[in-house]
């Protein structure tokens, strides 16, 4: 959860029709979107799997 609204990290792009779904059944969204990872995204998931082997 962030200060403009949720943040929602998934493995599978396939899930995210359902998530929109479910969401929408729930009430009102303001914006849904699909993102790559950024560069720090991946290097926080990188480094610590890294760190905490």
């Amino acid at each position: 959860k962030t200060v403009e609204g949720v943040r929602l990290q998934i493995a599978d792009e396939s899930v995210s029709q359902r998530i929109l779904e479910h969401i929408y059944a729930k009430g009102f969204i303001r914006t849904f979107s699909l993102e790559e990872p950024s560069l720090n995204d991946i290097f926080i998931e990188k480094v610590g799997a890294a760190y905490e082997q």
